[in-house]
């Protein structure tokens, strides 16, 4: 008889406490993966600055460099990670290894020299990010820096 009687005393969580500990659960995935999204694209625009700074540095060094002269890229864009394919831009950017899941796009005009035209340009997409950074110089040698720029990945 005892036994009887506890299986009667017994009880599980009823219908409606599973279901609130469901939407309870639901709820919180739901936070962390809106969340999770702000920081993927965070650190994927870490990535395109500090791929943009690096390309920049290796840009100026080079054209800084007395008695050389580099050929012009027209606009060349590259996906694929690792060094530079085109031989005039990894002329241009030496050692420079473009990052995974990132686009690179630069522009080098030898023959601009005033302020009415572009002489350089590097453009860094993410896959993932919804905003890019570019840097440009005029011919005058003015140069903008353009950060965290809207526009989704490629």
């Amino acid at each position: 008889m005892t036994n009887q009687h506890q299986r009667r005393g017994e009880r599980g969580f009823t219908l409606i406490e599973l279901l609130t500990i469901i939407g309870i659960i639901g709820v919180l995935a739901m936070l962390s993966m809106s969340s999770f999204r702000v920081y993927r694209a965070s650190a994927a625009y870490a990535a395109v600055q500090t791929s943009l700074n690096q390309a920049r540095v290796a840009m100026e060094a080079s054209l800084t460099e007395p008695d050389v002269t580099y050929a012009d890229v027209s606009l060349y864009e590259q996906t694929a990670q690792g060094r530079l394919l085109d031989d005039h831009a990894a002329a241009l950017l030496p050692q420079f290894q473009v990052s995974r899941n990132t686009k690179f796009t630069i522009v080098h005009d030898s023959a601009c020299l005033d302020a009415s035209c572009v002489a350089d340009q590097i453009s860094i997409r993410h896959k993932s990010g919804t905003k890019y950074a570019y840097w440009m110089r005029f011919g005058d040698g003015l140069d903008i820096l353009v950060e965290n720029a809207p526009g989704a990945g490629f």
